[in-house]
């Protein structure tokens, strides 16, 4: 993924469970238009669990609310 300061990042799959008690979950597809994706869950999050569309260039294109839990 390239980032917009023309830095290049590469993500890789994987869930993270911070100590605070997010857990943050990383999702590569790349047959798709937004093939980014970061999902964060908690039972102390004020919205409730939420993600992040990331499209090829680095560029956030969409997020919201989603009542899922980390997949595996």
């Amino acid at each position: 993924m390239t980032m917009k300061n023309g830095k290049v990042l590469k993500i890789r799959e994987q869930v993270y469970k911070d100590a605070s008690g997010i857990t943050f979950q990383f999702l590569v597809r790349e047959d798709s238009a937004f093939p980014y994706t970061i999902l964060l869950f908690s039972d102390d999050l004020p919205f409730g669990n939420r993600q992040l569309s990331i499209d090829a260039d680095g560029m956030i294109r969409g997020g919201g609310s989603i009542t899922t839990g980390p997949e595996n």
